[in-house]
């Protein structure tokens, strides 16, 4: 965005799944129309500064006006929005300046998987407007992650407000209607600061917060090939790090799914055995799924190498000459083609120094398209 970009009464804005718009100075998103920002798990939506080093407050941000109900968010991240303006902020409502990277006016448009993150004032502004939130992320906010005023009543779930006792996660300016807070993640396992909550650590609440049923946050981290899911159902994680909330004290079971070719190694369990893992959430949680290549075939020559496949060893021969590969007793869930004129010795049921054995080596169907093959103890499907 070079300027405001304004959404007229009567007109959508759709902004498809996998964008990303870009914004930097006192510029932002004002919707009086709708905003269809939908986006996936694996194509969301970010609207974020276009700095070279982005920073908190790089861009105004969004408003939803009155007129604004029928639009629909899910999968969005607002980041580096919330410029302060001089103290105007994203600009002049209900008399007053509102300093905040998005603001909803009067509406109640649900908002699944909205995050509000590295804002100059506050996140997320709620006036008179009760959505529906779950799933969200508010973090490094220099004002409130969540302000709700105008007696607004939101219901928010399922979400995480980071930071410390010394950052205000939620407020409610009308505190005799009590907002339902329940099963969110307060930045700490210990709850939100609040003086009903005299253990608590996480983020500052004010009163007329129901925060009940609160929880931890269990964090999984995949390194190498294969995925990780949990019972009860929260993460499903293939790469990167994954998180999510769950109930304070609960038993969390992780169960992880190598490739064929690999094995898992966790660390950060209670216990752990093979592919299982277990925690209590008596506390954050961090796990790590180190998967690792099992390195059961052998290209073996002057300077044997190690391959977790028999493609892989066939592919480091190269497009000529010959070469001798070893492959452990082990079912190979592959199915080679042989496509290089080149001349293999493919030999299977080796130990696991690679000496033969009696064993066998099985694998999927072989195809040869050129070059020769000899092939000893090795079963093909």
């Amino acid at each position: 965005m070079n300027g405001w970009v304004t959404v007229a009464a009567t007109n959508t804005l759709t902004i498809d799944p996998g964008v990303t718009v870009k914004a930097q100075g006192i510029l932002g998103l004002w919707v009086d129309g709708a905003l269809s920002a939908v986006g996936t798990s694996i194509l969301p939506i970010t609207f974020t500064s276009r700095a070279a080093s982005p920073a908190a407050g790089n861009w105004s941000g969004i408003y939803l006006s009155p007129n604004a109900g029928t639009s629909a968010l899910s999968y969005v991240t607002i980041n580096y929005a919330g410029a302060y303006n001089g103290g105007a902020g994203i600009g002049y409502i209900h008399s007053a300046y509102r300093l905040t990277s998005f603001y909803v006016d009067s509406i109640s448009p649900p908002l699944s998987n909205v995050s509000v993150l590295n804002s100059a004032t506050n996140c997320l502004e709620l006036y008179a407007a009760s959505p529906a939130i779950n799933y969200g992320r508010f973090e490094n906010c220099a004002g409130t992650e969540i302000a709700a005023t105008a007696a607004s009543v939101p219901t928010v779930s399922d979400s995480s407000f980071i930071g410390t006792s010394a950052v205000w996660g939620f407020t409610n300016d009308t505190p005799a209607n009590i907002i339902n807070a329940r099963n969110n993640y307060w930045g700490a396992a210990s709850g939100p600061t609040h003086a009903s909550n005299p253990g608590g650590t996480g983020v500052m609440i004010s009163d007329g917060i129901d925060f009940s049923n609160f929880g931890a946050l269990l964090s999984v981290t995949i390194a190498g090939s294969g995925s990780v899911y949990t019972s009860p159902a929260g993460i499903t994680c293939n790469s990167g790090t994954c998180s999510a909330i769950f109930d304070y004290l609960s038993a969390v079971s992780l169960t992880a799914a190598p490739a064929w070719y690999s094995t898992v190694a966790w660390t950060g369990c209670a216990t752990a055995t093979g592919n299982n893992c277990s925690v209590t959430m008596n506390a954050d949680k961090n796990v790590t799924a180190t998967f690792t290549d099992n390195n059961n075939v052998r290209l073996n020559s002057a300077t044997p190498t190690l391959h977790s496949r028999i493609m892989d060893a066939y592919n480091a021969i190269g497009l000529s000459g010959s070469g001798n590969i070893q492959a452990q007793v082990f079912t190979f869930l592959e199915t080679p083609v042989f496509g290089n004129p080149v001349n293999v010795l493919l030999e299977g049921g080796r130990s696991a120094s690679f000496d033969p054995t009696s064993g066998y080596s099985t694998m999927g169907t072989l195809s040869i398209l050129k070059g020769s093959v000899t092939i000893s103890n090795i079963v093909i499907k």
